[in-house]
C-alpha cells in the first residue's frame, strides 16, 4: 500500500459507470501542509472519511410492528451524552400480550436483528394507546417532549 495517499470512497448503486457498490478513485499524493516542516510530516497509509449511519423513526417502527405482539409503535430520538442520540420506542400491544421487562428486551433484540446494532432501542415503553391527531398521525413530538420534560406545544389536534 503506498504511503501518503488519499482514497475517496464513492457509494452508489452499480450501473454502467460503476462496476460495484463501492469503488475507489485513483490515489492522489497528499503534500505536507505549508505550516508543517517536511521532516515532521508523518506517513499515512489510507485516509477514509466515515459517515455515521442515520436511522429514521419509520424504519424502527416498521421493525417493531413486524413483531407479533406489537399493534402500533412510535420511535423518537433522545439526546445522549455518549452516542449523541439514542432511540426510545413506545409500543401499543395486541390483545392477549402483557407488558413486561422480558417483552421489552425481546422487542429491542427484534429491532437489533432486523436493522442492526445501530438501531437497538435504548428503551421500550408500553402505552395503552399512542397519542394521535384526529387524522390518525402519531404525535412523536409530544412523546419526545414528554420524555425530555419540555413544552409539548399545541395539542389542539390531539384526538381524545
Amino acid at each position: 500500500m503506498p504511503v501518503n495517499v488519499e482514497f475517496e470512497i464513492v457509494k452508489g448503486a452499480p450501473g454502467p459507470e460503476r462496476t460495484s457498490s463501492f469503488e475507489m478513485t485513483p490515489p492522489k499524493a497528499i503534500p505536507p501542509p505549508p505550516s508543517v516542516p517536511a521532516r515532521a510530516w508523518l506517513p499515512v497509509n489510507v485516509e477514509l472519511e466515515i459517515v455515521t449511519d442515520a436511522v429514521e423513526p419509520p424504519e424502527v417502527e416498521s421493525a417493531l410492528v413486524s413483531h407479533p405482539a406489537v399493534a402500533e409503535a412510535a420511535a423518537v430520538g433522545l439526546p445522549d451524552p455518549v452516542k449523541g442520540e439514542v432511540i426510545k420506542c413506545f409500543v401499543q400491544l395486541r390483545a392477549g400480550h402483557d407488558a413486561s421487562a422480558t417483552l421489552a428486551a425481546a422487542l429491542a433484540d427484534h429491532v437489533r436483528r432486523e436493522l442492526g446494532p445501530i438501531a437497538t432501542p435504548a428503551g421500550v415503553e408500553f402505552l395503552e394507546a399512542l397519542p394521535k391527531t384526529r387524522s390518525g398521525k402519531i404525535l412523536r413530538r409530544y412523546l419526545r417532549a414528554r420524555e425530555l420534560g419540555t413544552d409539548t406545544g399545541d395539542l389542539s389536534t390531539l384526538d381524545g
